[in-house]
């Protein structure tokens, strides 16, 4: 009986999954890869892409997700419609529930071919990423803008938020 009781306290004083210290519990976030990087030893991880919205007048759907690696942070969208092409020139203007628009500039290859794929850095403003959820974006391509119905409001706050992203 000293045994049982011995082992009653013993499993009663591990914690829950998903709580106490969130560096040890275990991560369910749907991670397309989660590494760590050979040269750097940096962290190097994306979530899945999953579609967030649609084009407010094209209809098509878009899918988003975020990427780290180290301490730099990304917004990659992903656009099957015409815009012309993304480039250097090319940004999107995130509005949040509260009002708040944040711009961000395009920071990745020129791509001008099927579906297009917008990549951003985030510093300053993950904050907001983290803490509001998002109601509409602006990508603007190099040959006109599309505005972004989102559906998923919470999906840069979730992402963002997930373990220990």
């Amino acid at each position: 009986m000293r045994t049982i009781s011995t082992l009653v306290i013993i499993l009663l004083s591990i914690p829950a999954i998903g709580q106490g210290d969130s560096q040890n519990a275990p991560c369910d976030c749907p991670y397309a890869y989660n590494n760590e990087d050979i040269r750097s030893a940096e962290v190097d991880r994306s979530l899945v892409p999953v579609k967030i919205g649609s084009g407010f007048v094209s209809s098509v759907a878009v899918k988003a997700t975020v990427s780290q690696f180290g301490e730099v942070y990304k917004i990659h969208l992903f656009y099957p419609g015409d815009l012309g092409c993304i480039s250097s020139r090319s940004h999107a203007t995130f509005k949040f529930i509260d009002g708040t628009e944040i711009d961000l500039e395009h920071s990745g290859y020129d791509d001008c071919d099927g579906e297009l794929h917008f990549v951003t850095k985030v510093f300053d403003e993950l904050g907001s990423f983290r803490t509001l959820a998002a109601d509409r974006i602006r990508l603007y391509g190099t040959d006109s803008y599309e505005d972004l119905n989102i559906e998923a409001g919470n999906f840069f706050m979730d992402a963002f938020n997930c373990c220990i992203f």
